[in-house]
């Protein structure tokens, strides 16, 4: 039997309409893994935010493909920031509410409160209910309050931030410009996801694919932002739900029901059938 190999994004693409797993989805990824389909999660978020929605361990693409792990936890592709690029961001912003991730967490200077109404304004935007309640298990890997010298001290994979309509943001955008060591690949438009250049979903995938030994053509990826095209660039299987953004669609080999929340784990276990 071949082996397979899924990689897919989280929000908006396997997760459910709440954000979050269910029993559909978690079961359906042991059934896959039972029949030679590995399901890796390939997403912009940090490990312990991975760990707190109830994924079993396995390996893992974390922060846009700034981080790559197997199922030891042991690196196999990696792309951190810059340390140097670090601290001139933190100097010349220090108003901005920057959120440092490194691979045992999030840093951050802001208050815990101050995180959570970063986080509901980023909601806000959009167009979300305001979410309450589970903000201990959804920041359980952030520590707040910390120094500049604490922060710096870390290895830094990636840097997230509010986009807002303000001088601030606007004059980040004029940094990110004039810095193409760094990108910004957003899981959508209210949010910067600042990376090294080198880090990509796209490469963090092949990597895997080539550490498991899985050929490219029996890999499928899906995504629905545009921190995920990379993937979509690199393997010619991927699937996007019909609610991704435009550039996302039109770079699919397929579309998807995006009113189905559980089309991406639906799809995995019709390509398994098929790819047998």
């Amino acid at each position: 039997m071949k082996e397979l190999l899924f990689a897919s994004d989280l929000d908006g693409t396997l997760l459910n309409a709440r954000h979050e797993t269910d029993e559909e989805i978690l079961q359906g990824i042991r059934d896959l893994a039972a029949h030679n389909a590995r399901v890796v999660i390939s997403t912009g978020r940090s490990a312990s935010m991975c760990k707190a929605l109830g994924f079993e361990p396995g390996p893992v693409i974390l922060m846009n493909g700034a981080l790559a792990l197997d199922e030891a936890g042991h690196v196999i592709h990696d792309a951190p920031l810059d340390p140097d690029l670090v601290r001139e961001l933190m100097d010349r912003f220090p108003q901005l509410p920057f959120e440092f991730c490194t691979d045992r967490g999030t840093l951050t200077r802001q208050s815990r409160q101050e995180t959570i109404a970063n986080f509901q304004r980023r909601w806000a935007k959009r167009g979300k209910p305001r979410r309450h309640g589970d903000f201990d298990k959804m920041f359980q890997g952030h520590r707040n309050d910390l120094s500049r010298e604490e922060i710096l001290a870390e290895t830094i994979y990636k840097i997230n931030c509010n986009r807002e309509d303000s001088e601030d943001c606007r004059a980040l955008e004029a940094w990110l410009a004039d810095h193409p060591q760094v990108v910004n690949t957003p899981s959508d438009a209210v949010l910067y996801e600042i990376t090294s250049c080198r880090a990509t979903k796209g490469q963090a995938v092949r990597a895997l694919a080539d550490h498991l030994g899985i050929p490219y053509d029996q890999v499928a990826v899906f995504g629905d932002g545009i921190n995920d095209l990379s993937m979509f660039r690199l393997f010619e299987h991927s699937f996007a739900p019909d609610t991704a953004q435009p550039e996302v669609k039109a770079a699919a080999s397929a579309l998807l029901d995006g009113s189905d929340e559980h089309c991406v784990i639906r799809k995995m276990k019709e390509l398994q059938k098929t790819w047998a």
